[in-house]
């Protein structure tokens, strides 16, 4: 549904962290956002570490609602990079 980079790379300011989350249509998670770390490994070297996040459009739009303090750090620095119907988008306005 949508994908949305977050923190200082989606301002192009260098980080070790790649913050994405996921916005997932059906998506399971009663309990909040599921985190996934991933470090540099030979098969998939990177910088740093990638840290995705999985969200449903439920749990993202209440998030948006109560002013979560992780909606207020996708506001800092965010940058949409797939959405699907302008979901994520126009809530974060």
């Amino acid at each position: 549904m949508a994908a949305i980079l977050f923190g200082p790379l989606a301002d192009g300011e260098y980080d070790e962290n790649i913050n994405l989350l996921e916005i997932v249509r059906g998506y399971p998670a009663p309990t909040g956002a599921s985190v996934h770390e991933f470090q540099s490994t030979r098969q998939f070297p990177m910088y740093g570490r990638l840290r995705l996040r999985f969200i449903s459009p439920e749990e993202f739009k209440k998030a948006v609602t109560v002013d979560s303090p992780f909606i207020e750090e996708i506001r800092g620095q965010y940058e949409i990079l797939f959405d699907q119907r302008q979901f994520a988008g126009r809530l974060l306005k």
